[in-house]
Parts: structure tokens; sequence; C-alpha cells
């Protein structure tokens, strides 16, 4: 075979993929069950991360407003204007924000400011003592942001309570329309 027609890296780790693919019926039923399994646990896995997300913003929200002298001045050692206002503003964002997203009540909506507080918290409080692109990926408040942005682009899942709603309101919709 000529060199020119040899065929690229890329293009061998494909045609060996193909290869392993067609193997034979157990190793297709087996990818088949696994793509399978992956799509049967999204609803659980959509439940999981929005408690956990949910209950971590609940519980930070809930810590400001219990403090919130201490949140104010942190926030005014930040040169946030306003820092009374705005420890007062971001704790009742996290705290019913936290909840919503929790229960899957609005969630998309809820998510949003609770990224723009992930947002502020990164530029005003972190962004000073990172040094470099692993110092900004691996910080807590970036992981929550790439959580609320998946929260904001695939919504709440099928068990939260914008779905249950949606399925309760949308054949009485659909009935109001045909008539």
């Amino acid at each position: 075979m000529p060199l020119d027609k040899l065929p690229t890296e890329e293009e061998a780790l494909l045609e060996l993929l193909a290869a392993s693919l067609s193997k034979g019926p157990g190793f297709r039923a087996l990818c088949a069950k696994a793509v399978h399994i992956g799509t049967a646990g999204a609803p659980l896995s959509s439940l999981l991360l929005r408690l956990a997300l949910g209950a971590m913003f609940a519980q930070s929200g809930w810590g400001k407003l219990q403090n919130l002298e201490r949140t104010a001045g942190f926030f005014g050692g930040l040169g946030i204007p306003a820092p009374a206002f705005h420890a007062l503003l971001v704790g009742n964002v996290e705290l019913i924000g936290g909840v919503l997203v929790a229960i899957g009540l609005f969630t998309r909506t809820a998510a949003l400011p609770l990224a723009i507080t992930m947002v502020v918290a990164i530029a005003t409080a972190l962004l000073p003592e990172v040094e470099g692109p692993l110092d900004f990926i691996t910080l807590n408040e970036t992981l929550y942001l790439a959580l609320l942005t998946w929260a904001v682009t695939h919504g709440p899942g099928k068990w939260s309570v914008d779905a249950w709603l949606w399925e309760k309101h949308t054949p009485r919709e659909k009935e109001q329309h045909e008539s």
C-alpha cells in the first residue's frame, strides 16, 4: 500500500472501533443495555443533582440571613456597594432559589440569579487569588456555576414539581385549544 493511502490515526481508530462493535450480538447488546441504563437513570440523576445543589444554596442563604452584619461586613470588604442591601438580597436569592431548585419549581428561572451570585463571588472574592486556569476550574463556585448552567439549559427533569405541573395542566390546555 502506498504511503499516501495509509489511514490517518483517527481513521485507524474508527476502523478498530467499528470492527469491535461488529464482533457479535453480545457486545452490541451490552452497549445497548448501557445506553438504556443511562437513559433510564436520567430522572434520578437530575433529582439528586437538584437536591444537592438546592440544599447547598439554601443552607448558604440561611447562613447569610442569620449573620447579616458579618455578611455585610464581608461584602463591604470586597468593595461591593451597599453591602447591607446586597447581603440581604444574596441571602434571600440563595435561600429561596435553593429551595426552588431543590424541589424543581421554576428551576430555570431560579437558577439564573443563583448563577449571577456565583459570577459575582468569583469576580470579587476569588479571582484575585486565582493564579491560572487550573485554579479557576477547581473553584467550588466554578462547579456551582457549571451545575447551574446545566439546570438552566436542561431543566429540572421528570421528577420535579415543574414536570408534575406541566403534565397536570397540559391536557386541559390541549382540550381548550381543540374546542
